[in-house]
């Protein structure tokens, strides 16, 4: 207190960061919670997660997916937290093994003997479960940095708190984060590179923008479909060389080929297969993107003309976005015009871009639309909710 009564600054700072460590253990724990719940229930939910789950031993055994080019981020993540799990689980077995030594009886639960991929590296179960695993830490990570993102645009501990536990309720990434999927990573990095570059707005600093860029590049190689991400380097380079005194050209390439550079170091940590066989990757990538469209065309009986493809994804993708029910959606769209409040305005060129962009993306060059293509919006639609 001062002298005349009122809580001091000290005070009120320390109130604060207890207010946002709150908010920040109640939406981690909440987005646990509901991630986690059921996804030992069978043995897949979805028919991609038994060729998800081989490919992860692969990636285990040999560095890459070799079966097909196939984003490798979420795979790259997946071998360091098995090679981060394995110190635990060596003295867990040491453990183990000294208490029978003992003479003690040492209960085994068989569904958890067989789903650890540390020790049974190439067990089928055990990959499956293990991605499963991952994909609840990384969604919840991801409602995590969505909070962060709320207090770098100035949003108070429950108006962000509300924010990121909105994104952690939807029914679309819950679903998805339950499969053995790689849909969860991209979402996470997509949070971090955008809590990054949000920071780097606020602060001005050149050094965030370029670890924004390389989180953004990383979130590529786990989903290709954000290629809109690569937008967001011009766009920090812009702002932040508007501020630049005097050569605001030379700071704009500076940032521009800094933030380049950046995404390209991003992508090839989440891309093995191109750093290890650079040939096969490209040209397996156009074969894979032929064949995909050939299925497209031949489920349809015929390439329809572009207006028409268009036309077609254009009513798919409102079709799914109409999923999430008319409550959110009406939250959802009452909550954009907070993005022209004039203290949020600067903060135009990350999210807002990215979700005004990624649906014309989606709609001009994807071969098909689902609910995952939803995944990526999410974290704008919600923020704005802050």
């Amino acid at each position: 207190m001062d002298s005349g009564g009122q809580p001091s600054a000290r005070a009120f700072a320390a109130l604060r960061r207890r207010a946002w460590t709150l908010a920040g253990v109640l939406v981690f724990a909440v987005s646990l919670f509901h991630a986690s719940a059921g996804i030992r229930w069978s043995r897949h939910f979805h028919p991609d997660e038994l060729q998800v789950a081989h490919w992860l031993k692969q990636s285990l055994r040999d560095g890459y997916v070799k079966d097909r080019v196939y984003p490798g981020g979420w795979f790259v993540l997946a071998d360091l937290s098995v090679a981060a799990a394995r110190p635990f689980h060596e003295a867990a077995r040491r453990l183990r093994a000294r208490t029978a030594q003992d003479g003690a009886v040492v209960a085994t639960d068989e569904t958890t003997f067989r789903s650890d991929p540390v020790r049974e590296r190439f067990l089928p179960e055990g990959a499956l479960q293990w991605g499963r695993n991952l994909n609840v830490l990384l969604f919840a990570a991801a409602a995590l940095f969505l909070l962060l993102c709320a207090r770098e645009i100035g949003a108070s501990p429950p108006a962000a708190a509300l924010a990121a536990l909105l994104f952690a309720v939807q029914p679309f990434a819950l679903e998805h984060v339950h499969y053995c999927e790689t849909d969860a990573a991209p979402l996470c990095f997509l949070c971090v590179s955008g809590w990054l570059a949000l920071g780097a707005l606020r602060r001005g600093s050149g050094r965030r923008a370029a670890a924004a860029c390389a989180a953004a590049g990383f979130a590529f190689a786990c989903k290709y479909t954000l290629a809109p991400l690569a937008l967001w380097i011009p766009a920090l380079a812009f702002a932040l060389a508007r501020r630049a005194e005097g050569r605001r050209g030379r700071a704009f390439a500076l940032l521009l080929a800094a933030g380049l550079g950046a995404f390209a170091l991003g992508f090839l940590a989440g891309t093995p297969a191109f750093v290890l066989d650079p040939f096969w990757f490209v040209r397996d990538a156009a074969r894979i993107s032929d064949r995909t469209y050939r299925e497209v065309w031949l489920a349809l009986g015929h390439r329809p003309p572009f207006a028409a493809a268009c036309a077609w994804r254009a009513a798919s993708l409102a079709r799914e976005a109409a999923k999430l029910g008319p409550a959110t959606l009406a939250l959802l769209a009452a909550c954009l015009p907070l993005w022209l409040l004039p203290a949020r305005r600067r903060f135009l060129w990350v999210f807002p871009l990215f979700a005004a962009v990624f649906p014309v993306h989606c709609v001009l060059s994807m071969p098909w639309i689902r609910n995952q293509e939803l995944l990526p919006m999410l974290p704008a639609l919600c923020l704005g909710a802050a």
